[in-house]
């Protein structure tokens, strides 16, 4: 089953022609229409991707890297903390577990 299509047309100017006809040659595109049309097919793929509710994007897991590099920093701060720094967190700790 194919999905509808509909066509467009665009003009440009010599040298953006020009610019993106080697672009799509590099890219291995066998004409510019084709390289044209990969290229909205992915920003469209993107913009679809990006308005993602706040929602949907609070139910992607955080990345394992992110989370071991909050737990290195927290680390590495209570190392560089002074004793008298150490115990107050100790304290704050405590008192917010025993609410």
């Amino acid at each position: 089953m194919r999905t509808e299509r509909r066509r467009i047309n665009i003009s440009l100017g010599r040298a953006e022609y020009e610019q993106a006809e080697r672009l799509a040659l590099a890219g291995g595109f066998k004409n510019v229409c084709a390289f044209a049309r990969a290229l909205l097919t992915q920003v469209a793929q993107y913009a679809a991707r990006r308005k993602m509710s706040a929602q949907e994007r609070a139910r992607q897991p955080t990345p394992i890297a992110e989370e071991i590099n909050e737990m290195f920093a927290e680390l590495i701060d209570w190392d560089a903390a002074s004793p008298a720094q150490k115990k107050a967190d100790i304290l704050n700790n405590d008192l917010h577990e025993n609410r």
